[in-house]
């Protein structure tokens, strides 16, 4: 990892300015359902605002990756960065004005899941410029890990800023570390021109035809999509849900929400950092097979006990799971895709794996209102079987 970083000056930039878009959205994490908690107690609006902040994951994903593609993954993630930035200023102004509402908070989600979108498809795109094929997994598990570090510090953060200061001050901290963000960006050099092209290179087309293609490898891709499916809709069903149950069920304060959801984080982390030497040793079937199962279990615990302990180690197999299961996919589609296709195949691929999590959300709030969460999360651990029968 220290060799990767110390011979790639360039992925250390990266990985510095992803840090800070990391702890941006852990603290978001914390903050955004704890902030609709002030205005409703009702899952069904945890839903829909959950849901607007997934819908870009569903029909953004494919003209995103189109998008960086055509243009540079450098300066779609500077736009995604800035863009960001202004809309959590712009948010913490309104509540500090006492001006906002949930149908606003919404409309915001939903922006700030589309240059969310544009981001990760251009990070995707950028780590191959980056990176020699063989420590493609190895990048791949440092950027989990990455997240995972961040998930630690973010969460407990966010939930510290809330209980002192309340909601609007910690979104201009997210607005003032997605301004680092951009400035990691620009320190970052031209990317590594691409081998020759041999599809046309403004084709959005392109990235749904290559998975069409009767190959032994593009069959596996299309396998990997659906199996992305079920771990998104599974994850995110809890994802969406888990910080607004501890403040609603199971009636935790803002500091209190903050020390679970990083107590859990150190758990995921596990997850995170694993990845790359799980699939050297057991391969990747065996490695989704593994983290599958844990992902499940974690479900069927989380929805059959209302303890705080139970809870979050629940939530942290829950985490470690979809983590590890999500750098094996990233892993997987560096192997499949070639360079000049990663943008548009990428999307793609996000836009059936990840837009599972807009069905997730919006069916989960819709359930939880008349069977409740633990009974929701239950049903969520059924897609994790699900899972591990296709592996």
């Amino acid at each position: 990892s220290r060799r990767l970083l110390c011979d790639h000056p360039r992925f250390a930039w990266l990985f510095a300015g992803q840090g800070l878009a990391y702890l941006n959205i852990e603290m978001w994490y914390v903050v955004m359902p704890l902030l609709v908690l002030r205005f409703s107690h009702s899952p069904l609006w945890m839903g829909v605002i959950s849901t607007s902040g997934f819908l870009p994951m569903l029909i953004c994903n494919a003209p995103a990756g189109w998008w960086v593609d055509r243009t540079s993954p450098k300066a779609v993630m500077l736009v995604s960065a800035l863009a960001r930035a202004g809309l959590f200023a712009a948010l913490a102004l309104l509540g500090l004005a006492g001006a906002l509402t949930l149908p606003k908070l919404a409309l915001s989600c939903l922006a700030l899941g589309f240059f969310g979108v544009a981001h990760n498809a251009a990070k995707r795109a950028m780590i191959p410029r980056l990176i020699a094929a063989d420590d493609i997994a190895l990048a791949n598990s440092l950027d989990e890990g990455n997240f995972g570090l961040a998930e630690m510090v973010g969460t407990l953060a966010g939930g510290l800023v809330m209980a002192a200061t309340g909601p609007y001050w910690a979104m201009l901290i997210q607005s003032a570390l997605l301004i680092g963000n951009g400035l990691a960006v620009l320190k970052l050099d031209e990317e590594i021109p691409a081998r020759p092209r041999t599809v046309d290179s403004h084709s959005l087309r392109e990235g749904f035809t290559y998975f069409l293609e009767k190959k032994i490898r593009n069959q596996a891709l299309l396998w990997t999509t659906v199996l992305g499916f079920l771990v998104f809709g599974a994850s995110m069903t809890f994802f969406s849900f888990q910080v607004f149950y501890y403040g609603s069920t199971l009636q935790a304060d803002s500091s209190t929400v903050g020390w679970m959801v990083f107590a859990v984080s150190v758990i995921g982390f596990v997850g995170s950092i694993s990845t790359g030497a799980c699939i050297e040793r057991f391969g990747v079937g065996r490695t989704m097979l593994l983290w599958c199962a844990v992902m499940s279990a974690g479900l069927f615990v989380v929805g059959l006990t209302s303890s705080r302990a139970p809870v979050i180690i629940g939530a942290g197999l829950v985490l470690a799971g979809a983590k590890a299961l999500r750098g094996t996919f990233s892993t997987l589609l560096h192997w499949f895709v070639p360079r000049e296709l990663m943008g548009r195949v990428g999307g793609v691929f996000s836009t059936f794996a990840e837009g599972a999590a807009v069905f997730a959300a919006l069916g989960a709030g819709a359930l939880a209102s008349v069977v409740g969460l633990p009974a929701t999360f239950l049903v969520a651990g059924l897609a994790g079987v699900a899972c591990c029968l296709i592996c």
